[in-house]
């Protein structure tokens, strides 16, 4: 028997197939487009807009700049006091403007307004590689019938420069995906029922979406009392008796900055605890096992969140995050992050560094060992 060459035989695996894959998207790519493509996409893009000089122009120019254009794009102006207005109207675009009534009613109500069947959100600080809407109307091809479309994205910061990857562990999503999924593509992967253990393996952010006008209609849209993570709680409701595509590739920037609101870490999480609430009042409105998965999530979530606030020096709100989950479960990583958060901030982030080398060394280990695996 011959013996293999170790890791270097594995990694010499690996960039074969990512050739491969590569050379049959190269051959496949202008077929598809010839006998597939349409000229432009009956989908209605949403954008809505509160103070958002700074950025919207870099945002509606990556929708204008899409290899596959959508059929209308609506810009909800709610309330800004700035030149938001003033530049939207530069494009072509359609332009809604309301009293400041937040983001919930603007998305909600530039989803009445559309008048396409399919509805693509994107907040007004983020930006859509240019192929985003061709890649995800080609994964539909695949599955005409899926009622919601996703992608990943990758962070950029206010210059535009990116940041690290969300944290997905390809591993585990690989191993769900071939669990509870269905394959089309090597990247692309339909879920028929979607459960609540799908949603902290994979991206549900507004501005990775493609959903039916009909689907969030029927199910509610989004709920206006909600400060933050709404958009999370009604995906939640849309995808409770609905199919689901997954596209692992980033097609989304999406932009952290100072005036983000998911910059107030605290706030974030107890908006969490309120949608925690909300799902544990109505749980039949959801999708299946989402009232486990939701509880798991808060715990991992004001974990992190305390863990951001350590490196922002923020250290009472950090301990009363860990507090709150030792209060409903020990846990031996919050209870150890409560007596770090004590530690000078050298030793902290001087753990946090090794620790990070640690976990990124063994994603690309399962990452090799899946593509040796499944080929």
């Amino acid at each position: 028997m011959t013996r293999r060459g170790g890791r270097k035989d594995v990694i010499n695996r690996w960039q074969q197939l990512h050739l491969g894959r590569k050379i049959t998207s190269i051959i496949h790519e202008p077929f598809y487009k010839f006998l597939h493509m349409p000229s432009q996409a009956p989908i209605s893009v949403i954008v809505p807009a509160y103070n958002a000089e700074r950025f919207i122009a870099l945002t509606l120019q990556s929708i204008h700049e899409q290899t596959l254009p959508a059929a209308e794009v609506i810009v909800v102006d709610d309330g800004s006091v700035d030149r938001t207005f003033e530049i939207a109207r530069n494009f072509n675009v359609r332009i809604i403007r309301q009293s400041n009534m937040g983001l919930s009613a603007a998305r909600n109500a530039g989803i009445r307004a559309a008048t396409q069947p399919w509805i693509a959100l994107i907040d007004a600080d983020d930006l859509w590689a240019r192929d985003k809407i061709e890649q995800q109307w080609k994964a539909l091809s695949l599955c005409p019938e899926a009622d919601m479309i996703s992608c990943d994205y990758q962070r950029i910061d206010s210059r535009g420069h990116l940041l690290d990857l969300p944290k997905f562990d390809p591993h585990l999503r690989r191993q769900y995906a071939l669990a509870h999924g269905l394959p089309l593509e090597p990247s692309t992967t339909v879920f028929k029922k979607v459960s609540g253990d799908l949603f902290p393996l994979f991206s549900l952010l507004p501005s990775a979406i493609l959903v039916k006008r009909e689907a969030l209609l029927a199910s509610g849209l989004f709920d206006e009392k909600l400060c933050c993570t709404e958009d999370l709680e009604c995906f939640l409701r849309v995808l409770a008796d609905r199919s689901l595509l997954v596209i692992e590739r980033p097609l989304v920037y999406y932009r952290r900055h100072e005036d983000n609101l998911s910059n107030n870490v605290l706030e974030m999480h107890l908006a969490l605890e309120e949608v925690g609430e909300k799902i544990n009042s109505s749980v039949d409105q959801y999708v299946t096992g989402v009232k486990e998965a939701f509880q798991k999530y808060l715990l991992q979530s004001a974990i992190e969140s305390g863990r951001q606030l350590i490196d922002r020096q923020q250290f009472a709100e950090a301990r009363t995050l860990f507090l709150r989950v030792l209060k409903k479960k020990y846990l031996w990583r919050p209870a150890f992050l409560f007596i770090f958060s004590y530690s000078p901030q050298v030793v902290f982030k001087g753990a946090l560094k090794i620790k990070r080398v640690l976990v990124r060394m063994k994603i690309i280990n399962e990452e090799m060992q899946f593509c040796l695996l499944k080929n």
